[in-house]
């Protein structure tokens, strides 16, 4: 399996990962509790931010919500992610370890993709292929 396919894998599990929560915490329901709204706005950032990301219309429509809900869902979770409100913080917990591997694999990716890319000759590609088979990249 090359890395790309692994990576449309992983962003089919974001999305199905999604689903899975908002089941489980009843996010497409009408509530405008302060936790199911952050978490709500959490989703949709990361469906958003994908390598691929969703259009807001299919995103609205896995929680029962038009565009622009999701636009302000967005904008709201970058505004308290930069306050680091604690509350946003300990209601978003739960569902961010769901993400995080993803996260993770993503990040690693795009590190692996800029040392290969500032490669100015073989002997710099050779240093990262043996980094690579121990591991150490």
């Amino acid at each position: 399996m090359s890395f790309k396919e692994h990576i449309e894998q992983t962003e089919c599990k974001i999305e199905q990962k999604a689903k899975e929560i908002i089941i489980e915490f009843d996010l497409s329901s009408a509530s405008r509790n302060r936790s199911s709204v952050y978490r709500r706005a959490f989703i949709y950032n990361e469906l958003r931010s994908k390598e691929e990301p969703m259009k807001l219309e299919d995103i609205g429509r896995l929680f029962n919500r038009d565009h622009a809900t999701v636009i302000h869902g967005i904008k709201t979770h970058r505004d308290l992610t930069a306050l680091n409100d604690k509350y946003y913080r300990r209601d978003t917990r739960s569902i961010e370890t769901f993400f995080y591997p993803i996260k993770n694999i993503k990040f690693k990716y795009n590190l692996l993709r800029r040392r290969i890319l500032s490669c100015h000759n073989l002997f710099e590609i050779d240093i990262l292929k043996s980094l690579l088979k121990k591991n150490e990249l």
